[in-house]
């Protein structure tokens, strides 16, 4: 039994505003703050979705990528779990021609969709906006979301 309830949503809002500007600083901060360890945690966001792209334990596991990810972390992150969606650089330089892309991204998915479809979800961003329980269709494109991997580590109740 814990102590304290785990509340990914509200662990959130508690960071967001410090780490705006750093969605890989964000996602540490909320996985402290639920006392969440997931190894390459201290990474960049590259090396972030890398690792957990390795990860597989009965507490934390790969949901899927694009949109049958969409629907399982949806549903994970409506149970109360800690979800967190991402692509590396690579990735978004594949899906993004002719720009380049030295980063990767990664977003905490929380319940529900947006009015677009997409998952709702927080984040901090080097480039633009935070997003702070927007729908995921503004941190990424349309042309990204094939590629969105998505990733579930259970908190107990």
């Amino acid at each position: 039994m814990y102590l304290f309830k785990r509340d990914v949503e509200a662990s959130c809002k508690k960071h967001i505003d410090k780490h705006k500007k750093n969605c890989s600083g964000f996602i540490r901060a909320v996985a402290s703050d639920l006392l969440i360890l997931i190894p390459g945690i201290s990474q960049n966001a590259d090396g972030q979705v890398e690792f957990m792209r390795l990860i597989n334990t009965p507490d934390f596991q790969h949901l899927g990528d694009g949109q049958a990810g969409e629907i399982r972390a949806v549903n994970w992150a409506s149970d109360g779990h800690f979800v967190i969606c991402g692509m590396r650089s690579p990735e978004l330089q594949t899906h993004r021609p002719g720009r380049t892309i030295n980063h990767g991204h990664v977003a905490v998915v929380v319940d529900g969709l947006g009015k677009t479809g997409w998952p709702l979800a927080y984040w901090g961003s080097l480039g633009g906006s935070p997003g702070i329980r927007e729908s995921l269709s503004k941190s990424f494109r349309l042309s990204d979301r094939s590629a969105i991997s998505y990733f579930g580590h259970i908190i107990p109740r």
